[in-house]
């Protein structure tokens, strides 16, 4: 969640939940791009490059779309299993492009 911003949320279009911060009117918004193995891969509307996803479900993780070597690099992982998480990498790995195209989206 967005630094600053209350619980209080709203769901969007497209799988999105947003934030209000009723200090400043501002949003931040989540998009769920992606559901695979009981987790959910999000895109933060208000986040920062390098294109990443953000992994929640029974722990969390980030990770880089595009790596060093061009593919996807964990970034950080809590409370996932090794199991969980080579599977996990193995679907951003296997729709790389199309998680993307959805940073860029996002993002413009």
């Amino acid at each position: 969640m967005c630094a600053g911003y209350s619980e209080r949320w709203r769901r969007g279009c497209c799988g999105s939940t947003h934030w209000h911060n009723p200090t400043d009117g501002l949003q931040c918004g989540m998009v769920v791009v992606h559901r695979a193995f009981g987790f959910r891969f999000v895109i933060y509307t208000q986040d920062h490059e390098p294109a990443h996803v953000h992994i929640t479900g029974s722990g969390q993780a980030k990770i880089n779309l595009l790596g060093r070597n061009g593919e996807p690099e964990l970034v950080y992982s809590m409370g996932i299993s090794r199991a969980d998480l080579r599977r996990i990498l193995n679907e951003v790995a296997m729709e790389q492009a199309r998680l993307f195209r959805e940073w860029e989206r996002i993002h413009g």
